[in-house]
């Protein structure tokens, strides 16, 4: 059990359910980096290893999945909500999509920033490992990717006092900020999951957040 009250609860992917669930429970509307796209486990360390670097560049984001998603060949990330403007009649362009890259790297630029600048309690939820068909990054944390991510972590933000929640993970690694839990989804199949199941895991771990006043995107 967590047990603890935290200024900031953000969504480490591995893909919408997590920050629709984070933003529903504690009624913040605070947008963070992660929370929109899926993932993968090796791509969430690699992008803060790299400290949000050469995201969004219009030559590595290639349209996949029938027109359906985009793929971003430097981290191996999913994007199915970040070019609104790239789908007029439902299915990517790329060429709109490469036009869409500049406002995208505006905006993550920013959230970024933001991600940079939290201080106090920070919890990060990471839900599943964001397996992508045919990724070449699949995969669940392993001893060597969590120390990884904690050395990242710690990098970019020294003085913040974090714990992690990991949900349906498979790795089984001990650390003292490291928490192992399931979200259950009751058999739904919605990309949400179970509001019953996220409600049970915030009343079990006694996740309490600590809502501020200041402005959202």
């Amino acid at each position: 059990m967590i047990g603890r009250s935290f200024d900031h609860i953000v969504s480490l992917g591995a893909h919408c359910e997590t920050a629709h669930h984070i933003r529903r429970l504690t009624g913040s509307n605070k947008a963070h980096v992660f929370d929109w796209f899926v993932t993968p486990t090796l791509s969430l360390v690699e992008i803060l290893e790299c400290d949000f670097a050469e995201m969004f560049l219009p030559e590595n984001m290639r349209v996949i999945f029938d027109g359906k998603g985009v793929l971003c060949n430097r981290y191996g990330t999913i994007h199915f909500h970040d070019f609104q403007d790239g789908h007029p009649d439902g299915t990517y362009v790329q060429e709109l999509v490469a036009a869409g890259c500049r406002s995208n790297r505006d905006k993550f630029a920013y959230l970024a920033n933001r991600f940079r600048s939290m201080r106090g309690r920070v919890l990060f939820i990471r839900a599943d490992d964001g397996f992508v068909s045919g990724g070449d990054r699949n995969g669940d944390f392993t001893d060597e990717l969590f120390s990884r991510f904690v050395a990242a972590i710690e990098r970019i933000l020294p003085n913040v006092d974090y714990n992690l929640l990991l949900l349906r993970s498979q790795y089984r690694g001990e650390h003292p900020r490291l928490h192992l839990d399931v979200a259950e989804k009751y058999g739904e199949t919605r990309w949400e999951g179970s509001d019953r199941g996220w409600d049970e895991l915030f009343l079990r771990q006694g996740i309490h957040f600590v809502k501020a006043e200041e402005p959202t995107v």
